[in-house]
């Protein structure tokens, strides 16, 4: 009896989700993203990063690789074109980019993306 009562408290706290396990940076990360009236969206499958332009969606205009650096908020990306991406988790099918001249520039404001196929603001 004991035994089973205590099955039933581990089930129990396993299917609870107050003790749901939350998804890590690569998880949340991973999927394509968009931006409307963007001229590039792009993808992330594992540590492989691809990048699309609008005009041209299912050919790939640039890649790179993703990393994820231990300790960090952000994954890093680093293009075959030289360029340095900042990737940031912004919620709920939202990413927040920060991009870099090869030189180390940031260049421009930051960007928000949204998963590909959510609605966006």
């Amino acid at each position: 009896m004991r035994f089973a009562l205590l099955l039933a408290c581990v089930a129990l706290s396993v299917a609870t989700p107050a003790f749901s396990k939350e998804p890590t940076l690569r998880e949340k990360l991973q999927g394509k993203w968009s931006k409307t009236n963007h001229p590039f969206s792009f993808e992330v499958r594992g540590e492989a990063w691809t990048e699309f332009k609008a005009d041209k969606p299912l050919a790939a205009f640039n890649s790179g690789e993703v990393l994820f650096p231990p300790g960090k908020d952000y994954a890093v990306i680093k293009a075959k074109n030289g360029i340095v991406l900042w990737l940031f988790s912004a919620g709920k099918n939202v990413v927040a980019v920060e991009t870099f001249s090869p030189s180390g520039t940031l260049w421009e404001d930051g960007r928000v993306f949204y998963r590909h196929g959510t609605e966006q603001p």
